[in-house]
């Protein structure tokens, strides 16, 4: 349904017409209820006046007649009184609409009259025998509008009377003009009709105006946004316009822009790294082959050749399956793992590479392995071969690698530590800070030695598994081993004591 009334009213969409059209209408709806309020009061006020009137009317009469005054003397002090009573009860109120011309002042007239049912319909006519007191000529009263008490406002709506029996089959009728009132009840909806519709207005502009001031912080965000999406990334939120309600979003907005930044220039080091690696060996292939197909050379040279291009081959293949594998990896970050037992991932990852650790006589031992995580084993088993093989390739002969897993604690959240530890010449200090990137290549001399950690293959295998981690909201971390060599330490989420099933 919104979707809808936003189709036919497209400026609803907007959060600035929202909230002013909010107030506008909640303004106007408290309005209108003062308004009614007031012209029900100040109708009721004026109305009680002239009842009163009327009841001092009857009242009078019937002190008069008890006192035995001749006819034609209540005659003139009835008209008297009448005549007293004339006038406007809300002459104040009606200068100031008048000054407003909206309203025009009329005196209120009063009269009284005897009067009894007339034959047939039962409509009250005047007692023909007493002479009426200012009554108007054409008054109509029915037996409805007649009846004793409360006093009644004819259909017409320009008298009020009010009727009292006096015994002999005859109602005194006393009565009042209100045109006056009802010219007074007309001004006061035509003031309210344009005062609601001024200071709402008013208030309509004001609140416009006021939310361009309150929303000029996602204004700009929008037009850093929109910046951002024309290449300037480098752009930020400032602190200063950070207000309390979106300095939450702000700091997510940089936050994200500070990932996206590093992402990009990540992805541009990445396709960079990736021509690199793929020229030399493509390379060296085209130059194998042109020499080949265009010197006369042997069958045994030109086996050497083959062999040389199958070699070349195999290690760009191998660079293949390592970029799928940290797509994979990639793909995996923020998904739900399910509980797996870690014994039997150590145990395939420990089995895939031995007979690399029997070629080289390096003894593989696993301590405490049996213990149960969220995890996806795929992922798991190809972040241990990686650091197993790593492991081998730069340990000693005759040497032992070891895998320890215990529990550990990380900003007081409970971890499992998943230990890889060789025996090898460890990392050199200047190559720990990118020793997780990919195609990372140490500059230093000790990489080409024996039992060092270095690039010489595709530089891809530790940035698989910072990615295997980040893909199971932990960390890997390389610290120097207790004793000498290598130790890589993966820390994985685990559920706490609440957590586990009861």
């Amino acid at each position: 349904m919104a979707r809808g009334i936003q189709r036919y009213l497209p400026g609803l969409a907007s959060i600035r017409v929202r909230i002013v059209l909010f107030f506008w209408v909640f303004a106007l709806i408290a309005s209108l209820l003062v308004r009614i309020s007031n012209y029900n009061f100040i109708s009721a006020l004026a109305y009680s006046g002239v009842d009163e009137d009327l009841r001092l009317i009857v009242d009078t009469h019937s002190r008069l007649a008890r006192e035995g005054f001749e006819p034609a003397r209540l005659s003139r002090l009835m008209d008297t009184l009448l005549q007293d009573l004339a006038g406007n009860k809300l002459e104040p109120l009606q200068k100031f609409l008048g000054r407003l011309y909206l309203v025009e002042e009329t005196p209120r007239q009063y009269f009284a009259g005897i009067v009894r049912a007339a034959p047939g319909d039962g409509a009250l006519v005047l007692d023909n025998r007493v002479e009426p007191w200012r009554v108007p000529d054409g008054l109509a009263i029915t037996p409805t509008e007649g009846e004793p008490g409360a006093p009644w406002t004819l259909r017409n709506g320009q008298y009020r009377v009010t009727t009292r029996p006096l015994g002999d089959g005859t109602l005194l009728l006393a009565g009042a003009s209100i045109s006056d009132i009802k010219k007074t009840q007309n001004g006061l909806i035509c003031f309210y009709a344009l005062n609601v519709v001024g200071w709402t207005s008013l208030l309509a502009l004001l609140s416009l105006w006021l939310m361009s001031i309150a929303l000029r912080p996602l204004q700009r965000v929008a037009e850093l946004a929109g910046r951002i999406e024309a290449g300037e990334t480098h752009l930020r939120i400032r602190p200063q316009e950070m207000v309390v309600e979106i300095g939450r979003l702000g700091e997510a907005l940089n936050a994200m822009l500070d990932r996206l930044e590093g992402q990009l220039q990540a992805h541009a080091r990445f396709t960079a790294d990736i021509s690199h690696e793929l020229g030399n060996p493509l390379g060296s292939v085209m130059v194998q082959m042109q020499v080949a197909s265009e010197e006369e050379t042997s069958p045994e040279e030109l086996r050497a050749t083959l062999r040389s291009c199958l070699e070349i081959t195999r290690r760009m293949n191998h660079l293949r399956q390592s970029l799928l594998n940290l797509s994979l990896a990639q793909a995996r970050q923020g998904t739900h793992h399910p509980d797996i037992d870690l014994e039997p991932v150590v145990e395939e990852a420990v089995e895939a590479v031995e007979r690399a650790a029997e070629a080289k006589d390096v003894a593989i031992e696993t301590h405490d392995t049996a213990i149960v995580l969220p995890g996806n084993p795929e992922l798991l088993h190809q972040l241990l071969v990686n650091l197993l093989s790593n492991a081998i390739r730069h340990t000693p002969e005759g040497s032992v690698v070891r895998v320890r897993v215990r529990p550990a604690e990380v900003d007081g959240k409970p971890m499992v530590s998943i230990g890889v530890l060789d025996e090898g010449r460890g990392v050199p200090p200047e190559d720990v800070p990118g020793l997780f990137e990919r195609f990372f290549r140490s500059q230093s001399e000790r990489l080409v030695r024996p039992n060092g950690h270095g690039g010489t293959r595709t530089g891809l295998g530790l940035a698989i598994c910072k990615s295997i981690a980040k893909a199971h909201q932990g960390i890997i971390r390389y610290s120097p081993g207790p004793q000498g060599g290598a130790l890589f330490e993966l820390l994985l989420p685990v559920k706490s004591a609440q957590d586990q099933p009861g």
